[in-house]
C-alpha cells in the first residue's frame, strides 16, 4: 500500500529541502516524522471515514511527541508574529522546493487571524472539507487542512498531512497536504490504517522510512536495530466469522495492546521508544533501537508480546481469542536495508509459525538457505509448467462387499528431466506458495476429465474421477466457471467428477467457500471431504453445503483391530458419514484386518496399496480390464452356483 504522505523531515524530498536549508545556514531543530490521515468517502453517502477535525488533533499530538529541543519555538513564534512579511517569503520559498501535487489541492499556512501567508495550488474542483486548529506551541500559526473529494467517478481521495518544524529566525509551522489515488476496492482499507493510526501505527512506506532513519543511527551510534515481524494466526477465519468491520475492530485493539506492551518493555530496558507499523492485513511490524544482541532479551520481548495477546477481546457481541507467531532479527548500520531487516524478520516468522501458534524464532543464515531452496523450488516448479514435466498417476476406489470399482482418484506427479520423479508433498506445498497451484489445478483437472473421456472411448464402462481442490483455487472467482468449462471442452457429465476439498477451506473464507461449493453441487459435481477429522474446523461447516463423501484418513485405520482410540475415531466417522446421508471412504487400505474392520462397520468404499498403488493411465487401464474382467467371472460363477 503507498504511503498516504511524503516524510518531509526523512524522505528524500525532506532529505532535499533540509540540504538546501542547511546550505543556506538555516539550522533545522525538529523533523517531524509524517502524521498519516486517511480519509474516504462511498458512493452513497459521501462521507469521510474519520472527521478531519480529529485528525488534526492528532497531528498536534504527534507534533508534542518529537525533539523536546523544539521547546524554544514558542518564543520564537511571537517573533514570527510580528515579523509577517519576512515569514511569509520564508515560507513561500520553502513551499517552491516541495514536490508537486499529484492531484487537486493547495498547501498553506495561515497566521492566527486567518490570513493566508503562503499557499501554493489553486482552487481545487469538487466538494471541500476543511478544518484549521492550532499548532500547539506555536500560537502565532494555525494549520489549515482541505480535504478534497475529486469529481471523477472510481477515485478516492486519501490525504496525508506532513509537517515540518524549522527554526528560520522564528519557527514556521508548515502543514502540506497532498492527495493519492485509490480505486473504489480499496476504500475499506483506507479505514482500516486510518483506524490503526490512531494507535501509532504506521503503513508500510512510512515504517521503512522510520528503519531506515534507525539503521542510520545505529551505525553513528554503534548499536543494533532489532525488527520483530507478528502475524495473528488463523486472523482469516475470524475475520469470516465475525465480519470486516468487527475484525478492523479488532486489529485496533491488537494495536493498543501491543502498543502498551512494547513501551512498558522497552521502559524497562531502558530502550528508546519502540516504532510500530503495518505492511496490511493481520501484520504487525516492530522496530527496537539499542537492543543488546542477547537472544534472552529478544525473547523476553517477543514473549512479551505473544503474552499481551492471552486476554480475550470484546469485540461487539464476541469475545475473541488470539494468538500469534512472531520472528525477529539483529541487525547493524548500513549493512542490510530496511526491505532486508523486515524479510529477514518475516522468515523467522514463518519458521516460528511452522513451529505452531503462539511461537517465535530469530533470524538465522539457515532460513536464509531455505528461502533460496524455496525460490529455486518455485522457478523449477514454473519450468515444469511451461515444460508440461507434470503427470497424472490414477488409485482406484472399490466398494468394500463387492469389490467393484467406484472410481479412481487423479494424484499428480513431478516429473522432472533426466532426474528422478518428485513426489506430492515436496512440491504440492511450494505450488500452493507460489500460487502455481492454480494453473497447475486447471491443468489436473483438464488432463484427468479428458482421461476419463479417452477410457470410455476405449470401452471401459463410464467411470468417476476425483481430483484434490485446494483453498487457493477456491479463492479465485473465476474457480466455478473454470470447472464449468473443462466439463464442457471435455464433454465429461458433471456427475462423473468429484472434487476433493480439506477441512482448512473452511478456515479462512468460509462463508465464500461454502457459496462457491453450493454452485458446484447445483452443478452435479460430487464433492468430498479428504482427510477427515484432521483438520481445525467446526464440524458445522458439514450442515452448510452438501458433501457427498466422506474420506477417512489413512491415520485412523493404521492400528485396525487392536481397539485403539484411532479405531474409534474411524467407527464415528462412519457413523456420522452415514448418518448425514453421505458414503465412506477409507484411505491408505494395506492390510486384510483393515478390510475386515471396515466391512464390519460398513464403510462403503476403499483405497489403499493392499488394492493397487496409484499407476500412470495406461496402467491403470489394464488393471481395469483385469478387474473387469475378475469381477465378470466371478459373477458367473456365483450364477453357476446357483444354478
Amino acid at each position: 500500500m503507498n504511503s498516504a504522505a511524503q516524510r518531509f523531515g526523512s524522505g528524500r524530498a525532506g532529505g532535499n529541502v533540509m540540504r538546501a536549508l542547511a546550505v543556506l545556514g538555516i539550522v533545522a531543530l525538529l523533523a517531524a516524522p509524517t502524521a498519516y490521515f486517511h480519509y474516504a468517502w462511498t458512493s452513497a453517502e459521501h462521507e469521510m471515514l474519520e472527521t478531519a477535525r480529529a485528525d488534526a488533533e492528532f497531528l498536534r499530538e504527534r507534533l508534542l511527541q518529537q525533539d523536546v529541543r523544539a521547546r524554544s519555538s514558542s518564543a520564537d513564534a511571537v517573533d514570527a508574529e510580528e515579523g509577517g512579511s519576512s515569514t511569509a517569503r520564508s515560507i513561500s520559498a520553502l513551499l517552491q522546493q516541495l514536490p508537486p501535487m499529484e492531484f487537486e489541492g493547495r498547501q498553506m499556512v495561515r497566521d492566527a487571524n486567518g490570513v493566508i501567508l503562503a499557499q501554493r495550488g489553486g482552487v481545487p474542483h469538487g466538494p471541500v472539507f476543511s478544518v484549521t486548529t492550532p499548532l500547539r506551541g506555536v500560537p502565532a500559526l494555525r494549520a489549515d487542512i482541505e480535504i478534497i473529494r475529486s469529481s471523477k467517478p472510481l477515485l478516492w481521495h486519501m490525504l496525508g498531512v506532513g509537517s515540518l518544524v524549522l527554526v528560520v529566525g522564528a519557527c514556521i509551522a508548515l502543514v502540506a497536504v497532498q492527495g493519492y489515488r485509490r480505486t473504489r476496492g480499496q476504500g475499506r482499507e483506507v479505514a482500516r490504517v486510518s483506524g490503526l493510526a490512531e494507535q501509532g501505527v504506521l503503513d508500510r512506506n512510512a515504517f521503512i522510512e522510520g528503519v531506515r532513519d534507525a539503521l542510520v543511527r545505529s551505525e553513528r551510534d554503534g548499536t543494533e536495530c532489532t525488527l520483530f515481524h507478528l502475524d495473528l494466526d488463523h486472523f482469516k477465519m475470524v475475520n469470516g466469522a465475525v465480519g470486516q468491520s468487527c475484525a478492523d475492530l479488532l486489529l485496533e485493539q491488537v494495536a493498543k495492546v501491543i502498543r502498551v506492551r512494547i513501551d512498558a518493555l522497552a521502559r524497562e530496558a531502558d530502550l528508546p521508544p519502540v516504532l510500530m507499523g503495518t505492511p496490511g492485513g493481520d501484520v504487525f511490524l516492530l522496530l527496537v533501537e539499542a537492543m543488546p544482541r542477547s537472544a534472552p532479551v529478544t525473547e523476553a520481548f517477543a514473549r512479551g508480546v505473544l503474552d499481551a495477546l492471552g486476554n480475550a477481546f470484546e469485540v461487539g457481541p464476541y469475545q475473541l481469542y488470539l494468538s500469534a507467531s512472531v520472528g525477529a532479527s539483529h541487525r547493524a548500520g548500513r549493512a542490510i536495508t530496511a526491505e532486508k531487516l523486515i524479510r529477514e524478520a518475516e522468515l523467522a516468522k514463518i519458521f516460528a509459525k511452522n513451529q505452531g501458534s503462539g511461537s517465535y524464532a530469530i533470524h538465522d543464515q539457515n532460513m536464509d538457505m531455505q528461502a533460496e531452496a524455496r525460490d529455486e523450488l518455485g522457478q523449477a516448479l514454473r519450468r515444469a509448467l511451461a515444460n508440461e514435466e507434470f503427470l497424472l498417476y490414477y488409485q482406484p476406489k472399490v466398494h468394500t462387499v463387492t469389490g467393484v470399482v467406484t472410481g479412481v482418484e487423479a494424484l499428480l506427479r513431478w516429473q522432472p528431466e533426466g532426474k528422478p520423479m518428485v513426489m506430492p508433498d515436496q512440491f504440492i506445498p511450494a505450488l500452493e506458495e507460489t500460487g502455481l497451484i492454480v494453473p497447475a489445478g486447471a491443468w489436473v483437472l483438464r488432463e484427468a476429465c479428458n482421461q476419463v473421456m479417452t477410457w470410455r472411448a476405449r470401452g471401459l464402462p463410464p467411470v468417476s474421477v476425483a481430483v484434490n481442490v485446494s483453498a487457493r483455487q477456491l479463492q479465485q472467482r473465476g474457480f466455478v466457471d473454470t470447472v464449468a468449462g473443462i466439463l464442457k471442452e471435455t464433454g465429461l457429465e458433471a456427475r462423473y467428477l468429484e472434487l476433493e476439498l480439506t477441512e482448512t477451506i473452511f478456515v479462512d473464507n468460509a462463508g465464500d467457500n461454502v457459496r462457491m461449493l453450493r454452485r458446484l453441487a447445483d452443478m452435479g459435481v460430487s464433492l468430498a471431504i479428504d482427510d477427515f477429522g484432521t483438520g481445525h474446523s467446526s464440524l458445522s461447516y458439514l450442515s452448510n453445503f452438501s458433501p457427498r463423501t466422506l474420506k477417512i484418513d489413512r491415520s485412523f485405520l493404521s492400528e485396525a483391530g487392536d481397539g485403539s482410540d484411532n479405531i474409534a475415531i474411524a467407527r464415528a466417522i462412519i457413523a456420522l458419514g452415514h448418518g448425514m446421508g453421505m458414503y465412506v471412504v477409507a484411505e491408505g487400505v494395506e492390510t486384510e484386518a483393515q478390510v475386515d474392520f471396515l466391512r464390519g462397520y460398513g464403510c462403503d468404499q476403499m483405497q489403499g496399496y493392499l488394492l493397487s498403488k496409484p499407476l500412470p493411465a495406461d496402467q491403470l487401464e489394464q488393471w481395469l480390464r483385469a478387474r473387469i474382467q475378475s469381477q465378470l467371472s466371478l459373477n458367473a460363477a456365483r450364477r453357476a452356483a446357483l444354478v
